[in-house]
């Protein structure tokens, strides 16, 4: 019998978890807003915003897309059998996973500015 290492015990399966439980929490986040959203029409953006798509209103962050990129990367490698970096990027992502759903939950003011109208035509006197 070999005893277990740190690739072979429960610490793969803690980082794993702990990545499964964030991402379903901010799934659950998401999909509560979506069917809570009442009053306003959706919010439109020029397409030259930084935003996910040109007609988002939600700007993907780049602490959630570090932490995409890591989860991407690291299950790549783990599953390819190169479980030791592929555990390290995965640990590493685990912070990134709870600070993007905390990011989700805390309440946010969005400020839209709208330039003045611009001034009716002059009127002519007959």
């Amino acid at each position: 019998v070999t005893p277990p290492t740190l690739l072979s015990g429960l610490f793969p399966y803690a980082v794993l978890t702990g990545l499964a439980t964030t991402e379903a929490i901010s799934a659950f986040i998401r999909t509560r807003a979506f069917y809570l959203q009442t009053g306003y029409p959706p919010l439109t953006l020029p397409p030259s915003s930084s935003s996910s798509s040109p007609t988002s209103g939600i700007k993907a962050d780049s602490v959630g897309k570090c932490k995409q990129t890591l989860e991407m990367s690291g299950t790549s490698l783990f599953a390819a059998g190169l479980r030791g970096p592929g555990l390290l990027l995965l640990t590493l992502a685990l912070p990134m996973a709870v600070e993007s759903a905390l990011r989700k939950v805390r309440p946010r003011t969005v400020v839209v500015w709208l330039p003045p109208p611009p001034p009716p035509p002059p009127r002519r006197i007959a």
